[in-house]
């Protein structure tokens, strides 16, 4: 990890990149103890002994979110968060660079989501298919993963039945839309 220190460290990048390469080191350095790095006091020990430099440069604690960023068990950790991108979504998805940061934190925080890859990369290619930017994009996406937790209440969502995971999808999409046009 301390080689991972000093190539970043090295070199500008901006706020994305950094993102980016940081969690593919973390993901790659994880495989095969996956469950390690499930462990607040393992996300402290890298942020605050191994990566100190590296977490406050890209969350000093006086910027946005603070001291709260560098301490293990937060859902937005400076690195846990990359890490569970990884994790969750394959190489695949955070490597194309088409998911915000808004995206990432709805799918994310929400448990429906954050702890099922193929409905994660389902509700991922939802979004992408909507062609949304901006504002747009964020509206569609908090109001798709409303209705999608919501419906998560009524109707079993598993990633068993791939016809019926196409039909509630069209359904909460359907929804959406129409929320979003009558607003």
């Amino acid at each position: 990890m301390t080689a991972l220190g000093r190539s970043l460290s090295n070199e500008a990048c901006t706020d994305q990149a950094f993102d980016l390469r940081v969690g593919r080191i973390l993901f790659n350095e994880s495989q095969g103890s996956e469950g390690e790095f499930g462990s607040a006091q393992v996300w402290d020990f890298l942020t605050l002994i191994v990566l100190p430099d590296l977490a406050l440069e890209r969350f000093p604690p006086s910027g946005r979110g603070g001291v709260a960023r560098l301490t293990g068990g937060n859902r937005r950790h400076v690195f846990q968060r990359l890490w569970r991108r990884w994790n969750v979504f394959g190489e695949d998805i955070v490597e194309a660079q088409e998911l915000t940061e808004d995206d990432y934190v709805a799918l994310l925080e929400r448990r429906l989501t954050g702890q099922n890859r193929a409905l994660a990369t389902k509700t991922v290619a939802e979004i992408r298919r909507t062609s949304r930017t901006g504002q747009s994009r964020r509206d569609f996406t908090r109001v798709f993963m409303r209705q999608l937790v919501q419906m998560s209440g009524l109707v079993e969502i598993g990633d068993e039945d791939p016809e019926h995971l196409k039909a509630l999808f069209a359904h909460v999409t359907d929804v959406t839309e129409r929320a979003l046009s009558d607003a």
